[in-house]
């Protein structure tokens, strides 16, 4: 019995193989590049970090402006989507936060993400930092575009463009929820 489970544990000469190759193209050093999606609304933040997690990227939720610059805080954070209008603090105060802890807009790409879409709500964002907009309900191809222009050294893989719908866009072209 102990040799046939010590025997069970070893690897096939095909995994091993596979893990060779694995480990050409995927060396262990590379870290998943790290989205702090900042939503008070839970179905908003899930949906956000579905769409996100099919472009194969980590995500990281805070549910407030103060969470999110303790996230900032705690490094590994690649870029911010943040909403504008939630409690305890607004993402405009979160990212001039943000902002004055020494992450430039360069550094730290800041995204908006809310309901206002007019010109003052657009520039009250791009005053306190935020380097673009995404109004809500978001659509999926304008969400993968701008990860694709502000995310340090783009976005790798994009299920639109790359053959895997996101399973919820449905929920968006039929407007059944808000993001």
């Amino acid at each position: 019995g102990r040799v046939q489970q010590a025997c069970s544990l070893e690897a096939s000469p095909a995994q091993e193989a596979q893990e060779a190759v694995d480990s050409i193209f995927n060396p262990a050093d590379t870290r998943q590049r790290t989205v702090l999606v900042v939503e008070d609304n839970e179905i908003n933040a899930q949906i956000a970090s579905e769409l996100l997690s099919q472009a194969r990227l980590a995500v990281r939720v805070a549910s407030n402006g103060m969470a999110a610059v303790d996230e900032v805080r705690a490094g590994g954070v690649d870029l911010v989507i943040m909403d504008v209008q939630m409690p305890v603090m607004d993402g405009l105060e979160a990212t001039k936060r943000i902002r004055e802890l020494g992450y430039s807009p360069e550094s730290l790409p800041i995204l908006a993400m809310t309901a206002h879409a007019d010109a003052a709500s657009r520039l009250d964002g791009k005053n306190v930092g935020m380097n673009d907009y995404l109004t809500k309900p978001v659509d999926p191809t304008a969400l993968y575009a701008a990860l694709e222009r502000w995310l340090p050294g783009g976005l790798e893989y994009n299920p639109l463009v790359q053959g895997a719908e996101p399973e919820l866009q449905h929920a968006y072209e039929s407007g059944d929820r808000e993001l």
